[in-house]
């Protein structure tokens, strides 16, 4: 019977005191978490070691104590949120804010009876991490809802303090750049949060009146000046980008139609001895290709407008001209030649050295602006298709025309351009 006894007491024994010492343990984690907590409120809003919160997981997940599995969740939501791991924060914030589970952790960490605690409730718990992830996502305003929904736990006062200051950067970089009416929305929303630098800045806040934009004012084209505009080799080298020199022919306020003053290069009206027409001949490919691309910038080009070039039948001869054509760089006609051009020595053209080089044909017998003259290309058709008209180095107009493939008469390129 006393065998028997002593058996049982050493039972009990066994029993009560490994209950206590897990409860002990318990305890002794529910303090390092505290301390933690601690740290963490302590800190500057950039974290803390998490040295001890990993012991504490570790450690309740091989305990055998029935009350650890809330305590368990609560430091493996704190764990994943520090590493920003929020999907896994997620799953056991989940599982946490189980009714039955929320009240335990409560009764047993939160509201323990005779004792303190600095450990936030399950719903604190629960904004913090929400917090946590839109502060990561820069979600800032978002961020500061859900802080504020648990600002006397965790590190939450300083990370709001912390995301203050970086919208308030936001607004003064707003305010840099002249987007004056957002800075000013931001400097009131943190105003609203108590937060001085706005305070003090919206007391002097200064929307600056913006310089009247200058009216556009035209450039003066006047009819016969000469203007520059682009560039293109003039040397004999073909080194240069030196800009071109037009002549004004027209202008009727919105735009100006220009002319090259100088023969600019040397290319056969077409490539072949064979009928062809203004929308058909390589001369217009080559001007409204390569061209314009050698001779205008990007900006240049906003400013050439693409003409509608008429068809203009010669005066002389009944050689179909073929279709109308859109160009952003074109010849003149013979009726414009006529029309723009008094007489034939307004007609007298010199070609640049880079065009003599290319082959263009220089006569002395006369001269224009101190040079030898040249033979220069309109669009026209001459007597038959495979003829097309040129200006020769006297300043009269070849209307029977010359062989489309001669390889020595030379371009004067016409644009039509904005004048703002």
């Amino acid at each position: 019977m006393k065998r028997i006894m002593a058996m049982l007491l050493a039972l009990l024994l066994l029993l009560f005191g490994g209950a206590a010492m897990a409860d002990d343990d318990l305890n002794t984690i529910v303090q390092r978490l505290e301390g933690y907590l601690d740290e963490l409120m302590n800190s500057e809003g950039n974290g803390v070691d998490t040295t001890k919160l990993e012991t504490c997981v570790e450690f309740l997940k091989e305990t055998k104590n029935r009350k650890k599995k809330p305590l368990e969740l609560y430091c493996s939501v704190l764990l994943s949120i520090e590493r920003n791991q929020f999907d896994s924060a997620d799953d056991d914030m989940f599982v946490l804010r189980n009714e039955s589970m929320t009240k335990a952790f409560e009764e047993s960490f939160v509201r323990s009876a005779g004792r303190e605690t600095s450990i936030p409730t399950v719903e604190q718990l629960y904004n913090y991490l929400q917090g946590r992830r839109a502060e990561y996502e820069k979600k800032y305003e978002a961020a500061l809802s859900f802080y504020g929904k648990c600002a006397d736990g965790f590190d939450t006062y300083n990370r709001m303090e912390n995301i203050k200051y970086e919208l308030y950067d936001s607004a003064m970089e707003l305010y840099r750049v002249g987007e004056y009416e957002q800075a000013k929305d931001l400097l009131e929303e943190l105003a609203q949060m108590m937060y001085e630098e706005a305070v003090q800045v919206l007391k002097n806040f200064v929307t600056p009146t913006p310089a009247p934009t200058p009216a556009p004012t035209p450039v003066p084209f006047t009819i016969g000046n000469s203007v520059e505009f682009g560039s293109y080799p003039q040397t004999a080298a073909g080194n240069d980008n030196t800009p071109v020199e037009w002549l004004v022919l027209e202008n009727d306020g919105e735009t100006a139609l220009l002319i090259s003053r100088y023969a600019l290069d040397c290319q056969q009206y077409n490539t072949g001895e064979e009928d062809t027409t203004w929308e058909q001949c390589a001369l217009r490919d080559w001007l409204n290709n390569e061209f314009y691309n050698r001779a205008f910038s990007s900006d240049e080009k906003k400013r050439i407008v693409k003409s509608s070039v008429s068809a203009d039948e010669n005066p002389s001869y009944s050689t179909d001209p073929g279709n109308a054509t859109e160009d952003n760089v074109f010849l003149l006609s013979v009726l414009e030649a006529q029309k723009y051009f008094n007489d034939d020595e307004a007609r007298m053209c010199a070609a640049t050295d880079y065009a003599i080089q290319q082959g263009a044909y220089r006569s002395d017998s006369h001269r224009a602006d101190g040079i030898g003259t040249c033979w220069w290309w309109l669009r026209s058709l001459g007597d038959h298709s495979d003829y097309a008209v040129l200006v020769n180095t006297a300043g009269s107009i070849s209307d029977f025309g010359y062989p489309v493939c001669i390889p020595s008469s030379a371009v004067r390129p016409c644009v039509r351009v904005r004048l703002f």
